[in-house]
């Protein structure tokens, strides 16, 4: 506790956004409360603010809280946060940014062949499926047989956008009829909450692509990106467009990372492992994530396949 009685709390690692937030505001607001974590929004650009348990990320400040109160618990929504020298002052806490170190995503693991990405990937849906059943866009992916088993509104707005998306990817790669039109990117803002399911979606897919490591990924990576950057203000929630930024730039949250590396990697033994701490992420926002890496590795492949059957 500090002389004033507010608790204090000592930042150990931000990822980039996050300590870009802390020097370029100096006046930010709680806009959320949860259980084990807490949101601060300033403009656009938001931090996420808890211990161990939330996982690194672009935009996450893992934090310990010296001698005794909880912060979080003592946070409300609407509170203002002065920030000023590397210090964020709140009604009931301070948070010491100034010894953190920055969180960076590794670097992507040589990607395997194209029989070991294949197989991961298949593995990965198989593992999925044995996983169900669970909400969001997962389901459409890796579903087999009975096309019409999964009804409602999400559903059939879902499912054409997401076919659409993968088509595109593919016609990427290959150079097809697809490849010259705008990247579609319908999937923004679809699904409800603060991080919507198809945004979530199109992160996982950005990130999968920039993982390849090909000049033709790359400039596929770059052109959704594109897509995405232009249309997302007006499509979807600021948060989730903080995370649609992040993602263009090459990061997402540590598990979601760790996820692309495996499949990429070939590293079939971790995929279990790596998708069940997705599926601990949000409500099914990181399974919506892993359904974007999914249906964009798939595309590759089988752009791969074709160019290897074709004369």
């Amino acid at each position: 506790m500090t002389a004033d009685g507010s608790c204090l709390i000592e930042a150990i690692r931000a990822g980039p956004f996050a300590a870009r937030f802390f020097v370029e505001h100096s006046r930010a607001e709680i806009v959320a409360v949860f259980e084990r974590s807490l949101y601060l929004q300033a403009g656009r650009s938001f931090v996420c603010l808890g211990d161990e348990r939330i996982g690194d990320g672009p935009i996450n400040v893992i934090v310990i809280s010296r001698g005794d109160g909880n912060f979080i618990s003592r946070s409300r929504v609407g509170e203002c946060v002065e920030i000023a020298g590397g210090v964020a002052r709140a009604a009931a806490w301070r948070l010491d940014m100034r010894g953190a170190d920055v969180w960076m995503p590794a670097a992507w693991p040589a990607i395997c062949g194209r029989d070991a990405l294949a197989a991961a990937v298949s593995l990965a849906q198989a593992v999925a499926r044995s996983m169900s059943p669970f909400d969001g866009l997962l389901p459409l992916i890796i579903e087999e047989g009975d096309a019409g088993k999964w009804g409602g509104a999400f559903e059939r707005l879902a499912r054409p956008r997401l076919a659409r998306l993968e088509s595109w990817i593919l016609a990427a790669f290959t150079g097809g009829a697809d490849a010259s039109v705008e990247p579609p990117v319908d999937l923004l803002g679809l699904g409800p909450g603060l991080t919507p399911s198809g945004d979530d979606a199109l992160c996982g897919a950005m990130l999968a692509l920039r993982a390849l490591g090909s000049a033709r990924s790359a400039e596929t990576s770059r052109r959704l990106a594109v897509a995405v950057e232009r249309k997302s203000a007006e499509a979807t929630t600021a948060l989730s467009g903080q995370f649609l930024s992040a993602a263009i730039e090459g990061q997402g949250s540590a598990v979601l990372h760790d996820f692309v590396g495996v499949l990429i990697g070939g590293e079939t033994a971790r995929i279990p492992a790596a998708l069940e701490k997705l599926a601990r992420v949000g409500h099914s926002s990181g399974l919506d994530a892993a359904a974007g890496v999914i249906l964009a590795l798939r595309a590759f492949v089988a752009a791969t396949h074709r160019s290897m059957r074709s004369p």
